[in-house]
């Protein structure tokens, strides 16, 4: 066995006992196959409990009160993860605007990526799930696009009827589909008379 006698041996191994990192300080990742599977593997074993203490962790996932919490999840409801979801829970929101919300999401997204044939990256997970969008991998039929743009004129004119197209339309979308909080009442009285008008359009 080696020892270290003089300060330079002292350094050099110092020097092969420490991490090596990459030029920004991270911890240098693996350059054998047999490292990056190792590496791989322990990234996979995160355990659910970990996972989930990560997402409690987030700020709007903070502990609140409501007799609207699914009692088996608590915190854990999906609800929780988006805005109208909170607002609803929150009691701010009935459930047949809550409901209204998700379906006008999904009649925007597939409106935006398969009508008009250009739409931003939605961060809503409702839309992933919408029939027809983005992830089915298939294209819509003349009658399907058809049916969808006589939707999207129907929801914009009930929107237009309330006098506050601008306001109720903006709300939508910002809170709705990009998944930001309310910025004032006025927004959310917007969002409010928005859902309202498509409630009773669609009912």
């Amino acid at each position: 066995m080696a020892f270290a006698r003089t300060p330079e041996q002292i350094e050099r191994f110092r020097s092969l006992a420490a991490p090596r990192r990459e030029a920004n300080g991270r911890k240098q990742r693996p350059t054998t196959s047999a490292g990056r599977v190792e590496a791989r593997k322990a990234k996979d074993d995160m355990s659910e409990t970990e996972a989930l203490s990560v997402a409690l962790s987030q700020p709007h996932r903070r502990p609140f009160k409501s007799s609207r919490l699914d009692p088996k999840l608590g915190m854990r409801d999906q609800r929780v993860g988006y805005p109208i979801g909170r607002l609803y829970l929150e009691g701010q929101l009935t459930i047949d605007q809550f409901n209204t919300s998700h379906r006008y999401i999904e009649l925007y997204e597939r409106y935006a990526h398969q009508v008009v044939g250009v739409a931003p990256k939605f961060p809503c997970q409702a839309i992933s799930d919408a029939p027809g969008g983005k992830g089915t991998g298939r294209e819509m039929t003349f009658e399907e696009a058809d049916k969808i743009k006589a939707q999207w004129h129907e929801a914009q004119t009930a929107l237009a009827d309330t006098g506050e197209w601008s306001a109720c339309a903006g709300a939508l979308v910002a809170i709705g589909v990009m998944l930001k909080n309310p910025r004032n009442d006025a927004e959310l009285g917007a969002l409010r008379v928005g859902l309202n008008a498509l409630h009773k359009t669609w009912k």
